[in-house]
């Protein structure tokens, strides 16, 4: 069971994790394996998944995460702010002479929790609206984190789509979880259909829903086949009033 927490105890968590000792985070890679464990350790207090490691987005090290109902959003992160330079392991002495900073403790500077991060914010964003996926400019981490927020607002719609569909008057849906197939723009999800003239014993009737979406972001079509036989099954719900207007 997740326990209940809000942006600000989740952040003064994050900040004594990674205020406290640190253990050897001499390079970057070894701090982008420090801040993802410390994520995990986020989620497996408040619940969520670590969606990329920590890695440098200008100013800052993010590791973002996709949240689940103890969050405020569908997708948040943990952010730590580095020096100007954005030099995280090196520290200028009075001489003006870098040294290595000491190894035993993180350095201490700000520390957050984002409800989304700006990448995924905008791809969710531009999923709900019927936009295309773009290519955002930046680190290779900027585009996944945008294109799990496309992803993300598109499965929640693919949803809705499900939970409108008619199978018939009657009918009892035993589902099982929405997942992609092939690209962004396809996802399925599996069915098992009682009907109410079935025998107590009878076995449910397996069926798979799916739900398009054309190349510009709009909905293509909605239809479920029953496994078996491949008939499509039920009605689709009224969708051809959601013809964009561009």
């Amino acid at each position: 069971m997740s326990k209940q927490i809000n942006p600000q105890q989740l952040a003064e968590i994050v900040a004594k994790l990674l205020t406290g000792d640190a253990g050897e985070v001499d390079s970057h890679e070894s701090f982008s394996g420090f801040m993802t464990g410390i994520a995990n350790v986020v989620c497996d207090f408040c619940g969520g998944e670590v969606v990329t490691d920590a890695a440098p987005l200008d100013d800052v090290w993010y590791v973002a995460i996709r949240g689940n109902q103890s969050l405020p959003d569908a997708f948040g992160g943990i952010w730590r702010e580095v020096d100007p330079g954005g030099d995280l392991f090196v520290k200028p002495e009075n001489s003006g002479q870098a040294v290595e900073a000491n190894s035993t403790a993180a350095p201490v500077v700000p520390v957050a929790v984002s409800q989304r991060s700006t990448f995924a914010a905008d791809g969710y964003r531009h999923a709900k609206e019927g936009l295309p996926a773009s290519q955002p400019a930046g680190a290779p981490s900027c585009a996944a984190e945008y294109l799990a927020g496309y992803r993300e607002a598109k499965r929640e719609l693919a949803q809705a789509e499900f939970e409108k569909y008619d199978f018939g008057d009657g009918v009892f849906v035993h589902d099982h979880d929405l997942w992609e197939i092939g690209d962004e723009a396809d996802y399925t999800r599996i069915a098992y259909l009682e009907y109410p003239e079935d025998a107590q014993e009878a076995d449910l009737h397996k069926v798979t829903f799916h739900v398009r979406f054309n190349a510009n972001g709009t909905f293509s079509e909605v239809y479920a086949l029953e496994v078996d036989s491949g008939n499509l099954i039920g009605i689709r719900t009224a969708r051809e009033e959601a013809a964009v207007s561009v």
